[in-house]
Protein backbone atom coordinates (compact mmCIF):
# COMPACT_ATOMS: atom_id res chain seq x y z
CA UNK A 1 0.00 0.00 0.00
CA UNK A 2 2.78 2.51 1.12
CA UNK A 3 4.63 1.39 -2.23
CA UNK A 4 2.05 1.75 -4.18
CA UNK A 5 0.98 5.49 -2.47
CA UNK A 6 4.77 6.55 -3.09
CA UNK A 7 4.34 5.53 -7.13
CA UNK A 8 1.54 7.55 -7.41
CA UNK A 9 2.91 10.53 -5.63
CA UNK A 10 5.74 10.04 -8.08
CA UNK A 11 3.56 9.98 -10.79
CA UNK A 12 1.60 13.53 -10.04
CA UNK A 13 2.09 16.50 -12.62
CA UNK A 14 2.19 19.10 -9.44
CA UNK A 15 5.15 16.94 -7.68
CA UNK A 16 7.09 17.03 -10.69
CA UNK A 17 6.62 20.66 -11.22
CA UNK A 18 7.35 21.36 -8.02
CA UNK A 19 10.30 19.84 -8.39
CA UNK A 20 10.94 22.14 -11.82
CA UNK A 21 10.30 25.41 -9.80
CA UNK A 22 12.68 24.47 -7.02
CA UNK A 23 15.34 23.53 -9.71
CA UNK A 24 15.12 26.71 -11.21
CA UNK A 25 15.19 28.63 -8.10
CA UNK A 26 18.07 26.60 -6.83
CA UNK A 27 20.52 27.00 -10.37
CA UNK A 28 19.41 30.81 -10.77
CA UNK A 29 20.78 31.71 -7.17
CA UNK A 30 23.72 30.25 -7.86
CA UNK A 31 23.89 31.73 -11.02
CA UNK A 32 23.50 35.20 -9.61
CA UNK A 33 25.78 34.55 -6.72
CA UNK A 34 28.84 33.52 -9.05
CA UNK A 35 28.31 35.00 -12.29
CA UNK A 36 30.44 38.40 -13.59
CA UNK A 37 28.78 38.99 -16.62
CA UNK A 38 28.84 42.58 -17.08
CA UNK A 39 25.96 44.91 -16.54
CA UNK A 40 25.74 47.36 -19.97
CA UNK A 41 23.71 48.91 -22.16
CA UNK A 42 19.69 48.38 -21.34
CA UNK A 43 20.56 46.06 -18.63
CA UNK A 44 22.62 48.72 -16.57
CA UNK A 45 19.72 51.35 -18.06
CA UNK A 46 16.78 49.62 -15.78
CA UNK A 47 19.27 49.40 -13.44
CA UNK A 48 20.09 53.00 -12.65
CA UNK A 49 16.07 53.72 -12.93
CA UNK A 50 15.64 51.55 -9.94
CA UNK A 51 18.40 52.86 -8.31
CA UNK A 52 16.55 56.43 -8.78
CA UNK A 53 13.50 54.75 -7.71
CA UNK A 54 14.94 53.15 -4.44
CA UNK A 55 16.35 56.19 -3.49
CA UNK A 56 13.00 58.06 -4.29
CA UNK A 57 10.36 55.75 -2.28
CA UNK A 58 12.65 55.19 0.49
CA UNK A 59 14.94 58.40 1.22
CA UNK A 60 17.77 57.96 4.01
CA UNK A 61 17.62 61.66 4.82
CA UNK A 62 15.50 64.74 4.05
CA UNK A 63 11.27 64.99 4.10
CA UNK A 64 10.21 60.89 4.10
CA UNK A 65 6.66 62.02 4.16
CA UNK A 66 4.51 60.20 1.27
CA UNK A 67 4.04 63.48 -0.45
CA UNK A 68 7.39 64.39 -0.76
CA UNK A 69 7.88 60.13 -2.16
CA UNK A 70 5.61 60.54 -4.48
CA UNK A 71 6.99 64.45 -5.82
CA UNK A 72 10.25 62.46 -5.96
CA UNK A 73 8.87 59.47 -8.32
CA UNK A 74 7.12 62.52 -10.35
CA UNK A 75 10.02 64.06 -11.18
CA UNK A 76 11.74 60.73 -12.12
CA UNK A 77 8.95 60.07 -14.61
CA UNK A 78 9.46 64.20 -15.99
CA UNK A 79 13.06 63.86 -16.25
CA UNK A 80 14.18 64.36 -19.73
CA UNK A 81 17.35 62.49 -19.22
CA UNK A 82 15.97 59.27 -18.30
CA UNK A 83 14.41 56.97 -21.39
CA UNK A 84 10.63 56.81 -21.45
CA UNK A 85 9.84 53.02 -19.73
CA UNK A 86 7.20 52.21 -17.96
CA UNK A 87 8.30 52.02 -14.28
CA UNK A 88 6.93 48.68 -13.16
CA UNK A 89 10.14 46.29 -13.09
CA UNK A 90 12.21 49.87 -11.83
CA UNK A 91 9.83 49.52 -8.86
CA UNK A 92 9.23 45.88 -8.40
CA UNK A 93 13.12 45.81 -7.92
CA UNK A 94 13.12 48.75 -5.72
CA UNK A 95 11.33 47.38 -3.84
CA UNK A 96 12.79 43.82 -3.80
CA UNK A 97 16.16 45.24 -2.60
CA UNK A 98 14.37 47.31 0.11
CA UNK A 99 13.13 43.57 1.43
CA UNK A 100 16.27 41.35 0.96
CA UNK A 101 19.13 44.05 0.42
CA UNK A 102 20.51 46.42 -2.35
CA UNK A 103 22.76 44.83 -4.63
CA UNK A 104 22.68 44.04 -8.52
CA UNK A 105 22.08 40.34 -8.15
CA UNK A 106 19.37 40.78 -6.10
CA UNK A 107 17.87 43.87 -7.98
CA UNK A 108 18.17 40.98 -10.63
CA UNK A 109 16.10 38.31 -8.73
CA UNK A 110 12.95 40.36 -9.69
CA UNK A 111 12.89 38.05 -12.88
CA UNK A 112 13.68 35.04 -11.33
CA UNK A 113 10.36 35.57 -9.21
CA UNK A 114 9.22 36.07 -12.41
CA UNK A 115 10.62 33.26 -13.96
CA UNK A 116 8.67 30.49 -11.55
CA UNK A 117 5.62 32.69 -11.93
CA UNK A 118 5.92 32.46 -15.70
CA UNK A 119 6.80 28.43 -15.59
CA UNK A 120 3.12 28.14 -13.03
CA UNK A 121 1.20 30.04 -15.16
CA UNK A 122 2.38 28.36 -18.21
CA UNK A 123 1.14 25.07 -16.82
CA UNK A 124 -1.71 26.54 -15.43
CA UNK A 125 -2.31 27.89 -18.97
CA UNK A 126 -1.59 24.60 -20.59
CA UNK A 127 -3.63 22.45 -18.27
CA UNK A 128 -6.46 23.75 -19.39
CA UNK A 129 -6.45 22.43 -22.65
CA UNK A 130 -3.99 19.12 -22.15
CA UNK A 131 -4.03 15.93 -19.62
CA UNK A 132 -1.41 16.52 -16.70
CA UNK A 133 1.39 15.00 -17.80
CA UNK A 134 1.54 16.53 -21.51
CA UNK A 135 1.01 20.09 -19.63
CA UNK A 136 4.16 19.59 -17.81
CA UNK A 137 6.60 18.70 -20.42
CA UNK A 138 5.28 21.37 -22.12
CA UNK A 139 5.63 23.50 -19.39
CA UNK A 140 9.52 21.86 -18.67
CA UNK A 141 10.19 23.01 -23.01
CA UNK A 142 9.39 26.34 -21.68
CA UNK A 143 11.36 26.60 -19.04
CA UNK A 144 14.17 24.95 -21.13
CA UNK A 145 14.40 26.80 -23.80
CA UNK A 146 17.70 29.01 -24.27
CA UNK A 147 16.29 31.89 -24.67
CA UNK A 148 13.68 31.97 -21.76
CA UNK A 149 15.99 29.72 -19.65
CA UNK A 150 18.74 32.68 -20.10
CA UNK A 151 16.83 36.20 -19.96
CA UNK A 152 15.45 34.99 -16.57
CA UNK A 153 19.34 35.99 -15.16
CA UNK A 154 18.96 39.54 -16.30
CA UNK A 155 17.22 42.58 -15.46
CA UNK A 156 15.08 43.55 -18.41
CA UNK A 157 11.66 44.49 -18.96
CA UNK A 158 10.90 41.91 -21.41
CA UNK A 159 10.99 39.20 -19.08
CA UNK A 160 8.31 40.74 -16.59
CA UNK A 161 5.91 41.64 -19.55
CA UNK A 162 5.88 38.09 -21.06
CA UNK A 163 4.65 36.69 -17.33
CA UNK A 164 2.29 39.28 -16.65
CA UNK A 165 0.65 37.97 -20.21
CA UNK A 166 1.01 34.46 -19.46
CA UNK A 167 -0.93 35.33 -16.94
CA UNK A 168 -3.57 37.60 -18.90
CA UNK A 169 -3.95 34.53 -21.63
CA UNK A 170 -4.57 31.71 -18.04
CA UNK A 171 -7.16 34.58 -16.95
CA UNK A 172 -8.83 34.95 -20.62
CA UNK A 173 -9.46 31.34 -20.72
CA UNK A 174 -11.08 31.36 -17.60
CA UNK A 175 -13.08 34.01 -18.29
CA UNK A 176 -15.82 32.14 -20.08
CA UNK A 177 -15.74 34.88 -23.18
CA UNK A 178 -15.84 37.59 -20.17
CA UNK A 179 -18.97 36.41 -18.89
CA UNK A 180 -16.86 35.28 -15.79
CA UNK A 181 -16.23 38.92 -14.07
CA UNK A 182 -13.29 37.36 -11.70
CA UNK A 183 -11.53 36.18 -14.87
CA UNK A 184 -12.38 39.47 -17.15
CA UNK A 185 -10.86 41.39 -14.12
CA UNK A 186 -7.95 39.57 -13.66
CA UNK A 187 -7.38 39.63 -17.40
CA UNK A 188 -7.53 43.14 -17.39
CA UNK A 189 -5.56 44.10 -14.36
CA UNK A 190 -2.50 41.65 -15.70
CA UNK A 191 -2.96 43.26 -19.29
CA UNK A 192 -2.29 46.54 -17.23
CA UNK A 193 0.29 45.94 -15.80
CA UNK A 194 2.02 44.31 -18.63
CA UNK A 195 1.81 47.21 -20.26
CA UNK A 196 3.21 48.93 -17.16
CA UNK A 197 6.41 46.56 -17.64
CA UNK A 198 6.48 46.69 -21.19
CA UNK A 199 4.94 49.25 -24.22
CA UNK A 200 4.93 46.30 -26.57
CA UNK A 201 2.97 44.12 -24.17
CA UNK A 202 -0.24 44.54 -25.83
CA UNK A 203 1.11 42.78 -29.18
CA UNK A 204 1.65 39.39 -27.43
CA UNK A 205 -2.48 39.44 -26.92
CA UNK A 206 -3.12 39.51 -30.70
CA UNK A 207 -2.55 35.68 -30.68
CA UNK A 208 -5.42 34.88 -28.77
CA UNK A 209 -7.67 37.75 -30.07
Amino acid sequence: MLLKKMRLCFASPRLWLFLLLAFHLCVNLWWLGADNHAIRTDEETHMIMARDYYKALFPQAGDRSLGARLAAVARIRTDVGNPVHPPLLHIAGAVLTRIIGYSVDRMAFVNTLAFLAAILGVYLLVRRFLEGREAFFATLVFSLTPMVYASSRYFMTDFLSMTLVVWAMYALTRSDGFRNWRGTVVFGAMTGLSLLARTTGILYLFVPA
